[in-house]
């Protein structure tokens, strides 16, 4: 079994499938629809579903028929047996017997460039049948307009289309169309030159008679190289054509070496006819189920239909060049499944044109769920180039930023200067330009979702908001855009009820100049939380974060709409000059029942000299209501914890800013200060034990210690002394310097 194979049949393993859509979107990801619907992997596939289907005790063959039919909607062949569709042979023209064979050099420069585009230009050996079908689709439009334009051509009622025939036994492809034709002059002009393009030619000459209409956006080829690709899996190629407006049939044969050869043909139909005598290595592309993956993934949306053996394979149409208004619901959902390789309903769909900087269609789909939270590795784009409906490149790359992996669709230009290969884009700049279009595009559209279809949008970013996230890291260019579909809880709205940033800024009183946040595991810890008692007694909303990569976020995104974001931690936090002044006259009428300034002086140095280096500094603090303390960073708070995440799964700290100690924050008017300040003088050790425990709780709170098993010790200690025990010095204590404070053993307390 393969290693896919063996990924996907342990994967299943943890799903109960009574959700057909779950075990479907597996298969489409893991693109198990290319196993034959026999396979063991089907079978195991519906034993996962039996419980749902009620179909206990199946014989593994009818196991394998009805997942057969779960996932692939077709019969199992090798249980029920349907009668085959006829395969067309094909007999093709031959050379006419006693005629004249008229022999041609290839000229020098020719052969030189004969060599590159057979054996350098293309990556990969099946874009010879892209290049040759799109060349059939042009002769197919050439005939068209000029039939429009009132031309007389043989064979008027022969139905545009393209052919191609297989032959396994004699080691052959062949690719016939009954389009315009080419004349014996038009062989020799278009066959025997490297780079002229015959498309390109006609298009000229139809521009300059004023009749080109769209036939610009219709026709592929632009170099005039792409015939050529054919030498890539052939030996020897014969292409027998019939003009549009000539009696005679012609054959050119050639074995990409040093000449052709153009011969009087036997009479065949209108149009051309190229057959492939394929070298030993290549012969699967003589075979039917090879020749119709190719043709499904680079050319299946020619505008014409592709015939295999007399079965079209083409059906589904390129539905993102349709009118909208012409596209019903069934054809949408049709096309997704067939790009997104899923079963499931999407989400969202977005169809769209754009005209400036570049003429494009595009067609996007968000679907109902994302695989990466299942631990399934990272999702590849989505998104495919075609460039008049032909595939340029799959699941390409540089078309969309990488966080919208998410979407599927196509993108697709007559304008895009593409290379000599036409596997990718030439040009850099306008490939930025593209996707700046289309990523502002969707953003936009998210936004509207967002504001208008609140529900949907929810559903949307319950399950894809992780993607939203690392854009606003990632993606400076758009990060105001990201930040704005982004969605919190906030203290103003109930529980598991979002808010956007657009919202929050709205409700903010006009004198408020940041936007407070809080990252924190759990609501109810929030509430809690003593960094956020303050804000709660002035009525002061915070958002509400619960995961820690949204100290990220909020970092790079820094500011909205002109309001910077602050954690509520930071120890910086500028509150209001009115604010400022009634914490001052709170905190005058407080002294009589809390510390005077001069005690809560001397309590902040002696807990300073206590704590040692583990802390900056302690200070006084009146932004405190029912808490005795807290820890807050110069810093920031969220990048402490994302270190200490760093370093958890690195083990190291290499090239990360070196974190500085924290502050404490003391609350002088908490009972808790009031008595540690009473009993330092009195009973020093068992002060200092508070203090440890103290600035250990803060650290707590903020989600910044370590080990809490640390704290046992101590804890084990004071409880002692509460309960009226021997209180001992832990050993674990070492902020009390020998020549300070205290040295002698510690009687009972």
């Amino acid at each position: 079994m393969s290693f896919r194979s063996r990924a996907f049949n342990t994967l299943v393993k943890g799903f109960r499938a009574n959700s057909r859509l779950a075990v479907r979107r597996l298969a489409g990801n893991y693109n198990c629809y290319r196993l034959a619907p026999s396979s063991n992997v089907c079978a195991m596939l519906f034993s996962t579903a039996a419980d749902d289907e009620k179909k206990e005790g199946l014989s593994p063959e009818e196991a394998k028929k009805m997942a057969s039919e779960m996932l692939f909607n077709e019969k199992d062949e090798g249980n029920e047996k349907k009668e085959e569709e006829k395969k067309v042979e094909f007999v093709p023209p031959k050379k006419e017997e006693g005629a004249t064979e008229e022999k041609h050099e290839f000229q020098a420069e020719t052969k030189q460039l004969l060599d590159i585009v057979t054996n350098s230009i293309y990556t990969d050996k099946e874009v010879f049948l892209r290049e040759l079908i799109s060349n059939a689709s042009d002769a197919l439009e050439k005939l068209r307009h000029e039939q429009v334009s009132g031309m007389a051509v043989n064979d008027k009622d022969l139905p545009l289309e393209i052919r191609i025939y297989t032959d396994e036994k004699n080691g052959t492809i062949t690719i016939q169309d009954t389009g315009i034709g080419m004349t014996k002059k038009e062989m020799e002009e278009n066959l025997g030159v490297i780079a002229r393009s015959g498309s390109k030619a006609f298009l000229k000459k139809a521009t300059d008679e004023g009749k080109a209409g769209d036939l610009g956006s219709s026709l592929i080829g632009h170099f005039g190289v792409g015939f050529y690709a054919a030498f890539m899996v052939a030996d020897h190629v014969d292409v027998y054509s019939h003009s549009a407006t000539d009696d005679t049939t012609y054959c050119w044969s050639s074995e990409g070496t040093g000449d052709y050869q153009i011969t009087k043909s036997t009479e065949s139909p209108r149009g051309t006819t190229i057959v492939l005598h394929l070298k030993e290595d290549q012969k699967k592309y003589a075979l039917d189920q090879t020749v119709q993956r190719v043709i499904k993934k680079y050319s299946n949306f020619v505008n014409h239909p592709i015939r295999l053996n007399g079965k079209e394979v083409n059906t589904v149409h390129a539905i993102w060049a349709m009118d909208k208004n012409s596209i019903t619901e069934q054809q949408y959902l049709d096309f997704y499944h067939f790009i997104g390789q899923g079963w499931d309903t999407p989400l969202f769909r977005l169809h769209f044109t754009a005209d400036a900087p570049i003429t494009l269609k595009a067609l996007f789909y968000v679907g109902s769920m994302q695989t990466e939270k299942m631990g399934l590795g990272r999702m590849e784009p989505g998104v495919s180039l075609y460039s008049r409906k032909i595939l340029i490149e799959p699941h390409s790359k540089n078309l969309l930023p990488d966080w919208m992996r998410f979407v599927y669709g196509v993108v697709d230009s007559d304008d895009i200067p593409l290379s000599l290969s036409r596997e990718n884009m030439q040009d850099s700049l306008l490939v930025k330009r593209i996707r700046k279009i289309l990523t502002k595009k969707f953003l936009r559209f998210l936004s509207d979702k967002s504001k208008k279809e609140r529900d949907q949008y929810l559903t949307f970013y319950k399950e894809f908001n992780a993607f939203l996230k690392e854009g606003v890291i990632q993606d400076y260019d758009n990060r105001q855009d990201l930040a704005s579909v982004l969605m919190f809880e906030s203290s103003s709205k109930d529980e598991k009820e979002l808010t956007t940033l657009d919202e929050y800024v709205s409700r903010m009183p006009a004198d408020q100049k940041d936007i407070y946040f809080l990252n924190i595991s759990s609501r109810d810890l929030a509430e809690s939380s003593p960094y956020y008692e303050v804000f709660k007694k002035k009525n002061l909303e915070v958002l509400f974060l619960y995961n820690p990569v949204d100290d990220f976020v909020m970092t790079n995104v820094r500011e909205f709409k002109g309001k910077k974001f602050v954690s509520v931690e930071n120890a910086s936090i500028d509150l209001s000059a009115e604010d400022k002044k009634q914490e001052e006259k709170e905190g005058e009428a407080a002294q009589t029942t809390g510390l005077n300034e001069q005690q809560a002086a001397e309590l902040v140095s002696w807990m300073k000299t206590s704590l040692g280096e583990k802390v900056k500094d302690v200070k006084v603090t009146h932004r405190l209501v029912e808490s005795p303390a807290i820890v807050t960073d110069s810093n920031n708070a969220g990048y402490r914890r994302m270190v200490k995440m760093m370093q958890a799964a690195r083990g190291d700290l290499k090239g990360l800013m070196p974190l500085e100690p924290l502050v404490l924050e003391v609350n002088p008017h908490h009972p808790l200060l009031m008595k540690l300040n009473e009993v330092k003088t009195v009973k020093p050790l068992l002060a200092q034990c508070l203090t440890e425990q103290l600035y250990d709780n803060c650290l707590v709170s903020a989600g910044l210690l370590d080990d809490p098993r640390t704290m046992i010790p101590r804890l084990n200690n004071l409880l002692l002394a509460a309960l009226g025990g021997e209180f001992k010095l832990p050993q674990e204590v070492v902020s009390i310097k020998k020549d300070e404070v205290i040295t002698e053993t510690p009687k009972s307390n």
